[in-house]
């Protein structure tokens, strides 16, 4: 294979969504895995619509996620430059050699003009396309509607009876015919290219060999391709990624639209979020989890499913909770601090409060989906009183042997030489042999008792960061919530 070039080109109109983000991973393994050259292009063309703030946030996006790129806004390279917005002159240069060439023409109709041609074919029955009023336009015409003031945009003359064939790498043989297109525009009225046409010259001068982007493309490729024929230019090879479907299958074109940022915020994990983006198409056999490392080694597009796959939030949960189990107690607590904070739970801890947060963190860091969570699922450890959560969880308390297991309890943590984890965790399983009862029938309405809840952190976790007095109250309020509500 010669060498590999490839391009991500996001419009920085918004936020890096997950859909565009698997299309730039998917990207960059293929550059990892032939030792090729990955580059961002910005396609910023709209400038009303465009900005700088938008065009960093995807670069951090990119890079949080730990892609990077050979060539781009921010590294220069041998094709700059790499916005759109700074090759106007390229595009202007290649519309007028259409023109000359009578591959393209100006068409000066207006939006009622098009809304009444619309409304004829339908009315005959016909599916609604660009009638071909202006194709053969003369000099004489055009200086007329120019002087009466009509703003031209410029359309590429589609051939008739043309089958168009590309063999795509994922789905194999693909056909379009010219009957089913209308004469696509490639300048707007405001002089700036489409979407079809600055693509196909950035990709040939670019050199970029390969095009690897959703499957919603794939109409626009077989205009692409009409546009490479013309310009006498080899086209690249192209692979169109999977649809992403919601989790009852259906098609929808809001499915992977949620933003990279905002589960960063949420505390989602880069290692996570690249894992589950590559799942969406690609699975290394007997597999589920591996590094961009891992993936780059073996990556290969012939690989990448051909049909739709399912966008699963639930999956991309666990994908992060087996990731954020994985991960250090300094990590958790650097991710779930801002979460506290906001809660109302901490400000700025001082260092013995950081040491006793870490605990925290290493307590919960196995209970969370993604770290704002903690704010939820770690609050009984902030409060200061809490209270059965459920039905089921006030009727284990007044489970005949709850008395008899709190007591034998308490007087254990009051008998404790150091309050200390490994004591208590010590003690716990003791107590269990001693009152020959099951890990269940002692541990739930412990916990229960000092949590309010029926599942969470281990026992000497809670027990160790709760400390001997709020342990004790909490079992005090608890024997009174049993007496009283039966």
């Amino acid at each position: 294979m010669n060498q590999v070039r490839v391009r991500f080109a996001p419009s920085p109109t918004g936020l890096l969504n997950l859909g565009g983000a698997r299309t730039a991973l998917f990207n960059w393994l293929f550059a990892q895995a032939y030792d090729g050259t990955l580059i961002l292009r910005s396609e910023d063309i709209d400038q009303e619509r465009s900005s700088v703030q938008a065009e960093e946030s995807i670069m951090a996006d990119l890079a949080w996620l730990g892609i990077s790129w050979d060539e781009g806004p921010d590294k220069e390279g041998p094709y700059s430059p790499y916005r759109q917005s700074e090759r106007c002159d390229v595009y202007a240069r290649f519309v007028k050699r259409l023109i000359d060439d009578g591959f393209a023409y100006q068409c000066f109709c207006s939006e009622e003009d098009l809304a009444e041609q619309r409304r004829e074919m339908l009315s005959h029955g016909e599916t609604p396309r660009y009638s071909g009023r202006c194709r053969n336009l003369t000099d004489e015409d055009r200086a007329r509607l120019t002087t009466d003031g009509r703003t031209p945009v410029v359309r590429f003359r589609v051939p008739g009876g043309k089958r168009i064939e590309f063999t795509d790498l994922i789905r194999g043989q693909v056909e379009f015919s010219s009957e089913r297109m209308t004469d696509f525009i490639i300048v707007k009225a405001d002089g700036l290219p489409t979407y079809n046409f600055a693509v196909v010259l950035d990709d040939h001068l670019m050199g970029i060999t390969h095009v690897i982007r959703g499957d919603e493309h794939l109409a626009n490729t077989a205009r692409q391709l009409l546009l490479y024929e013309v310009l006498g230019w080899r086209p690249p090879q192209f692979a169109h990624l999977p649809s992403l479907t919601d989790e009852e299958g259906r098609l929808s074109a809001t499915v992977g639209l949620d933003t990279v940022d905002e589960y960063r915020k949420r505390g989602y994990l880069p290692e996570a979020m690249a894992n589950f983006l590559l799942l969406l198409g690609w699975e290394k056999p007997g597999k589920a989890t591996f590094s961009l490392q891992e993936a780059g080694q073996d990556f290969r597009l012939e690989q990448v499913n051909k049909e739709s796959v399912m966008f699963s939030p639930d999956k991309l949960r666990e994908v992060n909770a087996y990731y954020l189990k994985k991960s250090s107690p300094e990590r958790v607590l650097e991710l779930a601090l801002p979460h506290l904070q906001q809660a109302g739970y901490v400000n700025d801890p001082t260092p013995d409060e950081r040491v006793w947060l870490l605990q925290l963190a290493d307590a919960m860091r196995g209970e969370l989906s993604e770290v704002a969570e903690i704010s939820d699922k770690a609050s009984f450890f902030f409060q200061t009183k809490v209270v059965p959560q459920n039905k089921r969880a006030r009727q284990v308390l007044k489970e005949e042997q709850v008395p008899t297991v709190f007591a034998a309890f308490e007087e254990r943590m009051d008998n404790l030489p150091e309050f200390k984890a490994t004591y208590i965790r010590s003690e716990l399983r003791q107590l269990c042999k001693d009152l020959n009862l099951t890990t269940r029938r002692v541990y739930l309405p412990l916990r229960i008792a000092l949590t309010g809840r029926l599942r969470g952190p281990e026992m000497f976790q809670i027990i160790t960061l709760l400390g001997r007095e709020r342990v004790k109250d909490r079992l005090q309020t608890a024997r009174k919530f049993g007496v009283h509500n039966v």
